[in-house]
C-alpha cells in the first residue's frame, strides 16, 4: 500500500497508530513547530531587557540593542547577543519601525531600501556604448561589401 501512494512505510503505520488512537482528526495538518524551544531565552531576561531600555532610554542614552547587551553582560553577568535583544524588543512592541531602515535583498546583499539600486536598466547591454562604435567603423566597409568575411576568408572558414 505504501509503494501504491509513494510513502515510505513507517509513515503509513505512523498514520494508522494515529488513526486508531484519535479517528478521522489523524489526518488533520499538524504544526512542525517544536514543542519545546531550549535555547529560547527565560522570561526574567526578557522582563530585564525592557526594563533595561526603559531605563536607558529614560536617561538620554542610547537604548539600541547593542547597548542592552552591554549592560546584560556587565552589569546583570548575563550574555545574550544584540539580535537576540532586538527580537526581544520587537516582540515586546518597543522598536518602531523605520520605512527607510528596513533591510531587502537585492542581489545577494542587504541594504537598506532608501540606497538607490546601483544597476542599468538593460544589464545585458551594459558595455556596448564602449566599443560599438569601433566595431561598427572597423567593419563598416565589410559589411557594406556583403559580409564581414571576404571570399577568400569565407573559404577558410567554412
Amino acid at each position: 500500500m505504501a509503494r501504491n501512494y509513494g510513502v515510505a512505510r513507517s509513515w503509513v503505520y505512523t498514520l494508522l497508530a494515529r488513526y486508531q488512537a484519535e479517528g478521522d482528526a489523524a489526518f488533520e495538518p499538524r504544526s512542525r513547530r517544536p514543542k519545546t524551544s531550549p535555547s529560547a531565552i527565560s522570561a526574567s531576561t526578557v522582563e530585564l531587557i525592557t526594563g533595561l531600555r526603559k531605563e536607558v532610554a529614560g536617561q538620554g542614552l542610547d537604548a539600541g540593542p547593542h547597548t542592552i547587551a552591554w549592560h546584560l553582560e556587565h552589569r546583570h553577568k548575563t550574555t545574550v547577543s544584540p539580535t537576540t535583544v532586538s527580537r526581544s524588543l520587537t516582540r515586546a512592541g518597543l522598536v518602531t519601525p523605520d520605512p527607510a531602515k528596513i533591510i531587502c535583498q537585492r542581489g545577494g546583499r542587504n541594504a537598506p531600501r532608501s540606497f538607490p539600486r546601483l544597476a542599468r536598466d538593460r544589464p545585458s547591454r551594459r558595455n556596448v556604448g564602449s566599443w560599438l562604435p569601433v566595431m561598427a567603423s572597423m567593419f563598416a566597409s565589410r559589411i557594406s561589401s556583403g559580409g564581414i568575411f571576404s571570399p577568400r576568408e569565407r573559404s577558410s572558414a567554412v
